[in-house]
């Protein structure tokens, strides 16, 4: 069994290899005002080398919990039954600075703690862990890299998260309580991931 962090290293090296991004989609029942818990899974660890719709379904085959699809050119790995209800919210515009344009954590913060989005977990009975903004490297705005338009307009939460992994070649993770009050999307890596750094000898803990 594997836990979070086991996991998402699978993952990263995967799609880095691949050059595209990803989402990975969890839930849980039972959870506190600090996180929500990500239940461990079964991986098949020999399959690593790609990205595309049958090789991350290959490496999930282990674990009948995991449901992979492909959507909008994007693989999406559900851990659990993932309720929809704020990832469905449609919002008239998301905007961006320049520092949430080119840094794919900051653009998370834009999206998750804009108003539109807050008021719609407010209704749902939802929130964001506490302490959940950390502080991250800004990358510098030079028109090479890779970017994000200035607004996104007309768009679901669950669109506009795809918007971040797609333009980042990286993974979006969204996470939520079935039963309250917590929720959580983070950027959980991409091109920038270092395999050597980020190995582990206790993936299966």
């Amino acid at each position: 069994m594997h836990n979070e962090d086991a996991v998402l290293r699978h993952l990263r090296s995967a799609f880095k290899r691949a050059r595209k991004g990803g989402r990975l989609y969890y839930s849980a029942g039972d959870c506190n005002d600090n996180y929500v818990p990500f239940e461990k899974v079964r991986i098949d660890e020999s399959v690593r080398h790609s990205a595309d719709l049958a090789t991350v379904k290959r490496m999930f085959a282990p674990d009948a919990r995991v449901r992979v699809t492909e959507t909008e050119g994007i693989v999406r790995i559900y851990v659990g039954d993932v309720p929809k209800s704020l990832l469905q919210t449609k919002v008239s515009h998301f905007s961006f600075d320049l520092d949430a344009q080119y840094t794919p954590e900051e653009a998370m913060i834009a999206l998750v703690y804009s108003p539109a989005i807050d008021a719609a977990a407010k209704r749902l009975g939802l929130h964001q862990p506490d302490g959940a903004i950390e502080d991250v490297i800004v990358e510098p705005p030079l028109p090479a890299r890779p970017h994000l338009p200035t607004v996104l307009q007309d768009v679901t939460l669950d669109q506009a998260l795809d918007a971040v992994a797609d333009t980042f070649d990286g993974i979006v993770e969204f996470g939520v309580c079935k039963n309250g009050p917590i929720w959580e999307a983070n950027f959980a890596g991409g091109l920038d991931f270092d395999e050597e750094f980020d190995k582990s000898p206790n993936d299966s803990n």
